[in-house]
């Protein structure tokens, strides 16, 4: 039987502490509302949180005077960290499951929000903008997306990466929700396509990506959408890979990006929900990519192998592209004509000899018809 390392009396003296610091967040926040002159408006019961509207002119002012108190709250430049984080806290509780958030709701509940908290995504604090991102993330709002898109933008002097972070997780966490209409989903892919080109940091990269494959899977798209959004998917992850082939880092700083989309993609092949045309045309397009994947790799082989991490990382991706390529090749080419390769084993055994004799292999399939390079 393990010993506690707290003595009884030390542990006591820790509930105290705790006490005491729970105690100081409460008085934080009644000291705010009273340096106001302002009472707590009470959450918005359920029954106008489940509501499919439309509200009538009390149950409007009840989501207003939440909305509009705590968003005051969490952008006032003067608040304590404690006291954001409980207004943060307090506009989230509204959208949680167990309330049952209907679109109408969060319509109404964002048009509130997003005008208070918009703003602090670009000027407020750090701190006050990252928990700024993360309301407007779980709002499953056409406005909080709009707000998000702008604020993960690279460009700005200096590049608050944390908040766009955050923000371009929120974009992907509103389209996971599954409450955005179709319009709205197709036009955040085609932003987000737009926004790869210039990204370099590869967590934001990776949450862009995703954000556009999540867009795939929504259920309200229209006939030949979720298929259209497949084609901007696979297009986003082949000008990933040249951006990584013509970039002159080794390691590439966004190679784990390209790995955890070509999973996705993957995944999405394997998944049985695209038809054999679609997985042909899929291939034909996305081979060359995985063997330029190869190509990279070979060229990357002294920088990533000599980190552990980094070769475990170069590794897998040669894995994945691998048996993914005798996956395509069987629906573009047909069955049993696949190269019989080794690159994974090549890679971890350091045979860089073999590695470059398998890799050519698939190029010189790859570079030929029925494959479209380019």
């Amino acid at each position: 039987m393990t010993r506690s390392r707290f003595s009884p009396m030390d542990r006591r003296r820790l509930d105290v502490r705790l006490l005491i610091a729970s105690l100081a967040v409460v008085v934080a926040v009644v000291f705010t509302d009273r340096a106001h002159g302002q009472s707590s408006p009470r959450v918005p019961p359920r029954e106008i949180i489940s509501s499919n509207g439309p509200f009538n002119d009390e149950q409007r002012a009840v989501v207003k005077a939440y909305a509009e108190f705590y968003a005051a709250r969490l952008a006032d430049p003067k608040a304590t960290p404690d006291v954001v984080e409980d207004a943060r806290n307090r506009l989230l509780q509204p959208l949680e499951r167990l309330n049952s958030p209907t679109p109408y709701f969060r319509f109404e509940y964002a048009g509130f929000i997003v005008p208070t908290l918009e703003p602090v995504l670009k000027d407020g604090s750090m701190h006050s903008a990252i928990n700024a991102a993360r309301v407007l993330g779980d709002l499953g709002s056409p406005r909080a997306v709009t707000a998000l898109l702008a604020a993960s933008e690279p460009g700005g002097k200096p590049d608050r990466w944390q908040v766009r972070q955050r923000a371009a997780d929120g974009v992907r966490n509103n389209i996971q929700l599954g409450v955005l209409d179709a319009r709205t989903v197709n036009e955040t892919a085609r932003r987000l396509m737009d926004s790869l080109r210039n990204e370099n940091n590869n967590t934001i990269l990776k949450y862009k990506l995703e954000a556009i494959a999540v867009a795939t899977e929504q259920t309200n798209l229209g006939p030949g959408e979720a298929e259209k959004l497949r084609e901007q998917f696979v297009t986003a992850i082949v000008s990933t890979v040249d951006r990584v082939q013509s970039g002159a880092d080794a390691p590439s700083p966004i190679i784990k990006a390209v790995y955890e989309s070509v999973v996705r993609v993957r995944n999405m092949y394997i998944g049985g929900s695209l038809t054999v045309a679609e997985q042909k045309k899929i291939g034909e397009k996305l081979g060359p990519a995985l063997g330029q994947i190869l190509v990279i790799a070979n060229t990357h082989w002294q920088a990533a192998q000599a980190n552990e991490e980094t070769a475990r990382l170069y590794g897998n991706l040669v894995q994945v592209c691998e048996e993914f390529l005798k996956r395509i090749d069987g629906y573009v080419r047909g069955p049993d004509q696949s190269p019989k390769t080794q690159l994974q084993s090549a890679w971890t055994g350091k045979q860089k000899d073999q590695f470059d004799t398998d890799a050519k292999q698939w190029t010189d399939v790859l570079s030929k018809a029925p494959y479209k390079a380019g």
